[in-house]
């Protein structure tokens, strides 16, 4: 129904964003990565999915459309919810299409909500798709979340001002990131970009 929103964050914390359009305020459950990436008073551009069903209408924010389509990919297995599927993204998405296309168990059932056995399940449904649709390398089984925040952080801070999902990577990534916050990150970032 709704591609995507953009407007102004009225209310933000870990799990939702509250997005401003045109006077009317979308109540909207968010992946970590971008919760964390915007803040009150930004306008951003948010990807959405529409989630009906018979009690109620749940909206889900992403920070572009890779994501959910990730976020799309994980809910098709039987028995993964949405809920579960927000869970496994706070990882960050390089992290879970790693897992699932390595066959790493383990650090998918890191995520709340997922046992052993979905795991499992999840890796033989989707491992082919996941081939298929996203590149895979071989990561350490560590949320990137945990250990590169602020770069994280700052990859998409980059993206919600308007930056391509790759170039924001390649910026942050070809930067030394130790010791520095993503704020720090977003403004040297954007000086790289100005002078290419």
């Amino acid at each position: 129904m709704y591609n995507y929103l953009k407007g102004r964050v009225t209310e933000v914390d870990t799990a939702t964003i509250t997005l401003d359009v045109g006077g009317i305020g979308f109540h909207i459950n968010a992946t970590e990565p971008l919760a964390n990436a915007v803040r009150v008073g930004d306008t951003t551009t948010v990807y959405t999915h529409l989630d009906i069903k018979e009690n109620a209408h749940t909206l889900y924010g992403f920070a572009g459309t890779a994501e959910r389509e990730l976020f799309l990919t994980i809910t098709s297995v039987a028995g993964v919810g949405p809920k579960s599927a927000m869970a496994l993204l706070s990882f960050g998405q390089s992290f879970i299409i790693n897992a699932i296309g390595t066959g790493n168990v383990k650090a998918i059932a890191q995520a709340k909500g997922i046992s052993t056995r979905t795991a499992d399940k999840i890796i033989l449904e989707l491992k082919n798709k996941i081939l298929k649709k996203f590149t895979v390398t071989e990561e350490p089984a560590t949320p990137q979340q945990t250990v590169s925040s602020a770069a994280q952080d700052a990859i998409f801070g980059l993206i919600s001002l308007g930056v391509a999902r790759q170039e924001a990577t390649d910026l942050v990534m070809s930067m030394g990131v130790e010791n520095k916050t993503a704020e720090e990150l977003i403004i040297e970032a954007l000086g790289k970009r100005g002078k290419t």
